[in-house]
């Protein structure tokens, strides 16, 4: 599949300044954007709780996605302050930790600037280098509900008829883990990744057809629930001087073993206990890529995007409608697909 896009991007901004071109890979800077600095307590990490001063570059190259801090991307829109201004304002307070952070501060040249601030007695510490974030949860439903599929008597006839129903199923146990980590190692290299578990499983669901398990389906797999996925990516950006930069990037993608639909087991003769092997989705891997051209002012981008490269078949989705005109349909995933994109900003 070849699919070519073409999009265009109004971006304002507000600035009581003209924005400037900033040469940001100089050999040594003695000038850097600021965004913000101030004096407050360091939240995260090994000096959690110790009093700091914040040096908030402005510019960024790797553009994450949960970043919250999108304003401090565009370099030119902060004014451009010495290195011995920035140094000068940090020794107005008493902590003598820094931590300069960005958006994206390894983007810049910034030897002189912890040179000149170990000089004046500082500390430093470069954020943004390692970012964990986690979550655990626990939920408990009660009064979970499910549409399934059955047989009533239709009033008229008196003949067995198809339908669709919702039941008041019961309790269901949803709890889990999730782990994000994004890691810049050198100037313009990130890896990232997530990884999350899942334990979901029904505590009561009651359904009187099910005979042999006495009128209980809370054997059964929840649907969408997978125990594990993973996603682990990188990307580099190669810096082309006045004529822009390039961005090579790609992802892998897993999913474990997935029930696709609430009624995954066959039921005969109130017997419901075997699992529909077409209804379930194994474990699978899925693989992308991109490359990704952007002009040095960030006008114009032109991407080579590919998704599923290994041309994986997988499901995503099914509807267990055998009682209603003997009906199973599963849906799959996006086959390979290369997409050319050009973007525009004005």
């Amino acid at each position: 599949m070849l699919i070519l896009q073409f999009s265009v991007e109004r971006k304002f901004v507000f600035t009581k300044v003209k924005p400037e071109i900033i040469n940001l890979k100089s050999e040594i800077d003695t000038s850097l954007p600021v965004m913000e600095d101030f004096y407050t307590l360091q939240g995260e990490g090994f000096h959690q709780g110790k009093a700091a001063y914040f040096i908030r570059l402005g510019g960024c190259d790797v553009g994450c996605v949960w970043c919250d801090v999108k304003e401090s991307w565009d370099a030119s829109a902060h004014p451009l302050k010495t290195i011995s201004g920035i140094v000068d304002e940090a020794k107005n307070f008493s902590a003598r930790l820094a931590v300069v952070t960005g958006g994206e501060p390894l983007m810049h040249e910034l030897t002189e600037l912890t040179n000149e601030l170990h000089a004046a007695g500082f500390k430093t510490n470069i954020a943004q280098q390692l970012r964990i974030s986690g979550a655990v949860f626990h939920n408990d439903y009660k009064d979970f509900q499910a549409r399934v599929s059955g047989i009533d008597d239709d009033p008229i006839t008196g003949l067995p008829s198809p339908k669709l129903s919702v039941l008041n199923a019961g309790k269901m146990r949803i709890r889990g883990a999730e782990l994000e980590a994004a890691w810049t190692p050198i100037a313009r290299l990130l890896i990232d990744g997530q990884l999350g578990y899942l334990d979901a499983e029904y505590k009561d669901f009651d359904d009187v057809r099910f005979v042999t398990t006495g009128g209980s389906r809370a054997f059964q797999t929840p649907a969408f629930a997978p125990k594990w996925t993973l996603r682990g990516g990188a990307q580099y950006a190669f810096d082309l001087g006045g004529a822009g930069g390039i961005t090579l990037g790609g992802q892998t993608r897993y999913k474990s073993r997935t029930a696709l639909a609430v009624d995954n087991t066959f039921l005969i003769a109130g017997n419901g206990t075997t699992e529909v092997p077409g209804l379930f989705q194994k474990g699978y891997w899925v693989y992308d890529a991109r490359m990704v051209y952007e002009t040095e002012n960030k006008h114009f981008a032109l991407g080579l995007y590919g998704q599923n490269l290994t041309k994986k078949a997988y499901k995503t989705d099914a509807q267990e409608f055998s009682s209603v005109g003997s009906i199973r349909t599963v849906y799959y995933g996006a086959p390979r697909a290369i997409t050319l994109r050009l973007t525009a900003r004005y």
